[in-house]
């Protein structure tokens, strides 16, 4: 019988509702300044008013459809996946309708809704296009052409005619009456949507990319295996059916705020997994001083040799990169983390210098207490046991089971250093690692230790253990066979917040 025990290692360190009002006036006048202001664009560019302007301006504000009926019994399909829709669709005057944020979002459109005017603003492809519930007019591009059936608005859910959607979108649609299925063809960027998508040039997940709404997600990634709770902002949607292929989608207000993948053969905005770092600098520069943009002002990250040699960071002042490399490996791309940038500043990922607006303060993250934080803690340690697979499945060792008793051992020695204020792999209390190990009551062939203090998330412990020569060898070990993970917060010796990290790896007899 024989075990490891390893050196340990510190680091410091919209949606809006939809409500229904009395706005008629409102919607009419709006319309009206939109058609005006289609015709006044084009006398300026030498032309006459569109025809679609001119009848904007004659039509009657609010189109009242006779029948509406709820279909559930209708689906609708985006490039062969059925889409999950709660609410279903309508049936208006035998015109589909569907809900607008569901099935526009696996289409690839961003949506934002103007409470004030009651209106509906959607991006695609570069276009700019505006609704309004019961008005038989769309605006593409400030240019005003009528439907024949208006968007309704139902529970505080948009409905819009199925096939204008796609129109608008330059999408085909077809209806499989027998199936009562609709069948949409996405074309154009995101045509290829869907796990298969390897290649992108964009700051992209598998065509996923930050600011998409949750049905987007869905549509490309499916239902998640697990939702971890977070809280910098958004939880954790965590996708690991194939630990080759791990991707956790951080999801807040409705929309993606973050984006993590260790997947193998997969390319991120032109960088490849496992990819040199002179490949990543080729494309991004990589600096010591980073600066970004926030709402309270502006704030500067200053990164020390070792986050630039391990998890250097690229803005362009609203989306940030991190990419996690494997120092032993030249540096080559082991992981790579997108996020809105003003989140960085509450998981004070890096040391940083803010200027704040005049009475603005930057956020900071809370931490949760009682359950919602055992809560937060659970999902970290699953979270550790994803990453070291994905890791160790990249450089082609195998998967690690889950191993309750060992688990019990990794949050008794947290919960120990926590409250007790001490880092190391013996316990002034519990004593030394052997004895620990030896009481947990596993018949252990071998057995091995890492411990992490400081890192703000699992993501950043699992890539420090990585880059740490004692602790990589188990945690790329085939010599174990199953995995314990704990995390704990609590206060080192100086009374500071600190949060412990621990990986028990096991071989039984």
């Amino acid at each position: 019988m024989r075990r490891y025990i390893k050196g340990e290692r510190e680091k410091a360190g919209v949606r809006g509702l939809l409500r229904r009002g009395s706005f008629a006036a409102i919607r009419w006048v709006m319309v009206l300044m939109l058609a005006v202001a289609a015709a006044a664009a084009a006398a300026a560019a030498g032309n006459s008013p569109s025809a679609a302007s001119a009848e904007a301006a004659a039509a009657p504000p609010d189109k009242v459809l006779s029948v509406v009926q709820s279909r559930p019994d209708i689906a609708v399909e985006v490039n062969g996946r059925k889409l999950a829709l709660s609410p279903p669709p309508l049936l208006a005057d035998n015109r589909l309708l569907i809900p607008l944020r569901a099935v526009g979002e696996a289409m690839g459109g961003r949506f934002t809704w103007n409470a004030e005017m009651r209106t509906v603003e959607i991006e695609q492809a570069g276009s700019a296009i505006r609704l309004w519930p019961d008005v038989a007019y769309i605006s593409v591009d400030n240019r005003m052409r009528p439907i024949d059936t208006p968007p309704i608005l139902r529970d505080d859910r948009l409905f819009v005619p199925l096939r204008l959607l796609c129109e608008t979108f330059g999408d085909d649609v077809i209806w499989d009456g027998p199936a009562q299925t609709a069948r949409i063809t996405l074309k154009g960027t995101v045509a290829d949507a869907g796990m298969a998508y390897s290649q992108s040039q964009d700051l992209a997940v598998f065509g996923l990319r930050l600011g998409d709404g949750l049905e987007r997600a869905r549509f490309l990634l499916g239902e998640p295996r697990r939702i971890d709770p977070g809280e910098y902002g958004f939880n954790w949607w965590v996708y690991n059916s194939d630990p080759a292929r791990l991707v956790m989608v951080g999801i807040g207000e409705g929309r993606v705020r973050a984006l993590f993948t260790a997947a193998q053969a997969v390319t991120v905005g032109g960088v490849a997994m496992d990819a040199p770092r002179t490949a990543i600098e080729a494309r991004y520069p990589l600096k010591a001083t980073v600066k970004a943009q926030i709402p309270e002002g502006e704030v500067e990250f200053r990164l020390s040799d070792q986050d630039l040699k391990e998890r250097p960071l690229w803005t362009d002042g609203e989306k940030a990169v991190i990419f996690y490399l494997d120092s032993a490996r030249e540096g080559r791309l082991a992981g790579i983390l997108l996020i809105e940038s003003d989140l960085l500043k509450a998981e004070t990922q890096y040391s940083y210098q803010a200027k704040v607006k005049p009475g603005m303060t930057p956020l900071r993250a809370k931490t949760p207490g009682g359950e919602e934080l055992q809560k937060l803690t659970r999902g970290y340690e699953r979270q550790v046991l994803d990453l070291t697979n994905a890791i160790r499945l990249s450089r082609k060792s195998g998967t690690l089971l889950w191993d309750e008793d060992m688990v019990e051992m990794a949050r008794s020695h947290c919960r120990d250093m926590a409250d007790n204020r001490f880092f190391s792999h013996d316990s002034p209390t519990k004593g030394s690692y052997d004895q620990r190990v030896t009481r947990s009551g596993v018949p252990y062939r071998i057995a091995g230790e890492n411990l992490a203090r400081g890192h703000v998330d699992a993501i950043q412990a699992a890539y420090s253990w990585l880059n740490s020569p004692e602790h990589r060898e188990n945690l790329l070990s085939n010599e174990f066979r199953a995995l314990g993970a704990g995390v704990e917060f609590g206060r080192d010796e100086s009374g500071r917040t600190a949060r412990y990290y621990a990986q028990e790896f096991v071989t039984r007899k």
